[in-house]
């Protein structure tokens, strides 16, 4: 196969994927998925974990003890 193949074949999956980018963007807005971006993600903090704090981490000490103990069983 010559190299001009791989170009060809490569700008087909280029502009394959381009098309589906742009359809899943297209969809996302058509559904309201892009409205109120920054509400969403306050929608995870609750009064214990104000916003902008880091109160907990992955993976924490306690998921690890578990996590193990399970494994072991």
């Amino acid at each position: 196969m010559a190299w001009t193949h791989y170009i060809i074949v490569g700008f087909a999956f280029a502009s394959l994927f381009f098309v589906l980018a742009a359809f899943a963007l297209y969809w996302a807005y058509r559904n309201g998925q892009l409205n109120e971006l920054e509400d969403g993600a306050k929608t995870i903090f609750d009064d214990e974990e104000p916003m902008g704090q880091v109160t907990d981490q992955f993976p924490s000490k306690k998921d690890e003890t578990s996590s193990t103990k399970k494994n072991h069983e």
